[in-house]
């Protein structure tokens, strides 16, 4: 299959403090910010999902899309953007629980008949939400089904456009609020402040807003319980956990702050290696 020619990156590429993204005034909108793979969904001639691309422009392998392929998601030949479940611990223990991966949809790029990349994020949400409303008012709802041997019910795999929500999103004036419900009760990853009148790749039109700063890092050395890394040409040291890092690979490490005038990050904690990166 031919690949696609790339589309700019529409994800978070800033962080921004909480003291600071509460001062940023109107025209700005808080969402919660998944933890998965960035991902680029294109849907074929029906609306399904056809296939999909990584931040890295590799295609994503199937076996990661299970029950996301062939899912209707909006109309034909649209390209949405979304955060999939998938290498995080996190992610990991809801695929786990559910049975399959969700893409928690945030943008879109393409609505079928014409780009979206040089429109204000507002209009394309829109696009999103007008989608997945067309689709939800044409495909069956079917919620359980019957077991034959049994003849008890049983859950269904998720379907349809159920498998893509869309992230939701509140006015910055509720900035305190959704980061006490998602970071503080929640124990979510973070925030993403999205400004509305912004196209795609904007400078500094979508922001991280976290608890911990996060940074990748290229792995130098592995042994049995660390791993060595580097970032901007020093070496640290971290703790290896349940990962299984190779020499070479980019790993996404959190800390909290720095020593050595900003060079070594503090308290640093491995999450994962960054497949979608290599």
């Amino acid at each position: 299959m031919a690949r696609r020619r790339p589309l700019e990156y529409a994800g978070a590429t800033a962080h921004v403090t909480l003291a600071a993204a509460s001062q940023l005034g109107r025209g700005w909108v808080v969402q919660p910010k998944r933890d998965g793979m960035y991902v680029r969904l294109y849907l074929n001639g029906q609306g399904r999902v056809s296939h999909a691309f990584s931040r890295s422009e590799r295609e994503v392998p199937r076996s990661q899309l299970d029950g996301v392929l062939g899912q209707r998601l909006g109309r034909p030949h649209a390209v949405l953007v979304g955060e999939l479940e998938a290498m995080t611990a996190a992610s990991l223990a809801a695929i786990a629980a559910r049975g399959q991966p969700l893409v928690h949809l945030f943008d879109c790029l393409h609505d079928g008949t014409r780009s979206l990349t040089r429109e204000p994020y507002r209009v394309r949400r829109d696009a999103l939400w007008r989608m997945q409303s067309e689709v939800e008012c044409t495909e069956p709802r079917v919620d359980a089904a019957r077991d034959a041997s049994t003849g008890r019910y049983r859950p269904r795999r998720i379907q349809g456009w159920r498998v893509a929500p869309i992230v939701p999103q509140a006015p910055l004036s509720e900035l305190e609020r959704v980061w006490g419900d998602v970071v503080v009760e929640g124990d979510g990853e973070g925030l993403v402040l999205v400004a509305l009148d912004a196209p795609v790749g904007a400078r500094s039109s979508k922001l991280k807003c976290k608890p911990w700063e996060h940074l990748d890092a290229d792995v130098v050395a592995v042994a049995r319980t660390t791993v060595t890394c580097r970032w901007r040409g020093q070496p640290f040291t971290v703790a290896r956990r349940w990962h299984e890092p190779a020499v070479g690979d980019v790993v996404e490490v959190r800390h909290v702050g720095w020593y050595e005038a900003g060079q070594v990050p503090r308290w640093p904690s491995l999450v994962r290696v960054r497949r979608d990166l290599i």
